[in-house]
């Protein structure tokens, strides 16, 4: 019903060295100015746009911390290991950006989250799953069924938002 991608910054890398490869240079960086990136984010859109034309995608990334603009202000936070390119793509083609969240010492449980904050590039079209859900590890189902019933409450997604 789905193609689950995991590791998607895994296909993004491999992008990037097949670009060096075919331009014979060492790194992408190396090319002429921007030639290299500019290559290896339309490869990596290639990659994926053949994949999103066939099923629904799940992609699964790491994360790293990265500066983004925050409210007009620079700020550090986790986002995915991707390149730029291939971050602006994935972004503007998925309808949520979710993360686990671990457990600590005022909480029991570890949490799957949907909602933007200043410690993670998270998010979804879909306000009514834009939140945080408990996660419980013995029962993922459960948070699952969750996510789901809320989703179900209203399927119209926010134009624009994430």
């Amino acid at each position: 019903s789905c193609i689950v991608l995991d590791l998607a910054s895994d296909l993004d890398v491999w992008c990037g060295r097949h670009v060096a490869d075919t331009l014979g240079i060492a790194h992408i960086a190396d090319a002429d100015f921007g030639k290299g990136f500019a290559l290896q984010r339309e490869a990596f859109q290639v990659v994926i746009t053949k994949l999103l034309s066939i099923l629904p995608v799940t992609f699964i990334s790491h994360s790293q911390e990265r500066e983004m603009q925050w409210q007009g202000e620079k700020i550090k936070l986790q986002a995915p290991s991707f390149s730029k390119g291939a971050m602006e793509y994935i972004n503007g083609k998925v309808d949520s950006i979710m993360w686990f969240v671990p457990e600590n010492s005022q909480t029991e449980f570890p949490a799957v989250t949907m909602k933007p904050s200043t410690r993670s590039v998270a998010g979804s079209r879909f306000p009514q799953i834009t939140k945080e859900y408990k996660y419980n590890y013995k029962n993922p189902a459960e948070t699952f069924a969750a996510i789901q019933k809320d989703f179900d409450s209203t399927t119209t997604p926010v134009k624009g938002k994430k």
